[in-house]
């Protein structure tokens, strides 16, 4: 990586300039700047770097970002010029939808690598995403054949144990997340570490791309594989078949909730499951009742998931679970905290430029430990200056 050091020729000045030394700036100064140099009020690092510490500082909206960096202009400059003082919102909406999204995606994966530690045996969950305000609805219920734009697909990749994220893949223009996963295995060093995913993953080119790469998996099974899925469901009905089971019970949320784990070890799997899937060790059943307790009103639910993995049923039922802190430590932060669903920014690489200083941010608050919603924790960033110095300097020393 380049020195984190930035120095810049400034204005009238003769001499050289030091500023503050960040952690970002080996993702923003490889970002190339198509537009025209002789025009050029406001560098990329500068306006990325603007967008990424107001968005970390709770703001959602390119005109509030703006409007927070007059406000804070004088803290700013000590990591970049800012010779003209802020970029209105709109220069901010031109250069997202201008910066290359896969060049941005790559460097944003380096950029993890270095600033951020994983355990050898981590666990990894792979999930697609919808931008679902990246077009409007009328251009989006339209087909394709009529000029219809579909909402822009990301396939996220999300370290539950650490709580940061390492990777997305904007797949918009293949429609394929079978691709984009394939993709992301190929740019990530995930050695050790147990990918989890739903059924859409459960393919067989995945299951070999990641035992190719000295990884394992757990992925759900359902009907897009018929008849590796009615082999399995028939697997365990045979009452002789010797089954290992671990069982929770849970309430909250005014609800009741029983699940019950059954797995069968590879000597007794179905031949057509064993050579479709590369190493598999299990198939687990999962049976879940719910019961919502001011009605009685029941209801009862079967899944199926494969794995490598040559553990007791207990363990993996904890990957199960652990799995859906994607949808509720990623995807639901993003719309509920960050507002992406809500976004406006559409045009050009925008909004999954965005999507991904939005997750930027998000392993950035992963290391301010202090007490607190996110809301609370980044409003505080907002208004210390110190703690915001502080966050910085602790990443940037990794």
């Amino acid at each position: 990586m380049k020195d984190l050091f930035f120095f810049v020729y400034c204005g009238m000045k003769e001499e050289q300039q030091t500023y503050k030394s960040n952690p970002f700036l080996s993702i923003f100064e490889e970002i190339e700047d198509s537009r025209n140099q002789d025009l050029i009020h406001y560098s990329v690092p500068e306006i990325l770097y603007l967008l990424l510490i107001g968005i970390l500082c709770g703001c959602n909206e390119l005109t509030v970002i703006s409007a927070f960096g007059e406000e804070k202009l004088y803290w700013f400059r000590k990591y970049y010029p800012y010779k003209y003082g802020i970029p209105s919102h709109d220069t901010l909406n031109r250069v997202l939808k201008m910066v290359d999204k896969k060049k941005f995606e790559k460097l944003f994966i380096c950029w993890v690598a270095e600033h951020f530690g994983l355990a050898a045996d981590a666990l990894i969950h792979f999930d697609g995403k919808r931008l679902n305000s990246s077009t409007n609805k009328h251009e989006q219920n339209k087909k394709r054949s009529e000029g219809g734009i579909y909402a822009e697909i990301i396939v996220n990749v999300y370290a539950s144990g650490a709580g940061i994220v390492l990777a997305q893949n904007n797949v918009s223009d293949k429609m394929d997340e079978i691709r984009g996963a394939l993709e992301l295995l190929d740019w990530l060093d995930l050695e050790g570490c147990c990918i989890t995913g739903d059924a859409n993953f459960c393919r067989k080119n995945i299951v070999a791309k990641i035992i190719s790469n000295k990884a394992n998996y757990l992925l759900a099974l359902k009907g897009h594989l018929p008849t590796i899925l009615a082999a399995t469901k028939k697997s365990f009905e045979k009452k002789e078949l010797e089954k290992s089971s671990f069982s929770t019970e849970e309430t909250g949320h005014g609800r009741y909730e029983k699940r019950d784990y059954r797995a069968i070890q590879k000597e007794q799997l179905p031949k057509v499951a064993l050579n479709y899937f590369s190493e598999i060790s299990q198939i687990i059943e999962v049976r879940r009742l719910r019961i919502i307790q001011r009605t009685g009103k029941k209801s009862e639910e079967i899944h199926y998931y494969i794995t490598n993995l040559d553990l007791p049923v207990k363990e993996i039922a904890d990957k199960i679970r652990r799995h859906w802190s994607i949808e509720n430590n990623l995807h639901y932060v993003l719309d509920v905290s960050y507002g992406e669903d809500d976004s406006r920014v559409r045009k050009g690489n925008g909004a999954s430029n965005l999507s991904l200083i939005r997750k930027a941010s998000l392993n950035i608050l992963s290391e301010f430990k202090e007490k607190g919603s996110i809301k609370a924790k980044r409003l505080r960033l907002a208004i210390s200056d110190s703690k915001r110095d502080n966050l910085l300097e602790k990443i940037m020393m990794r």
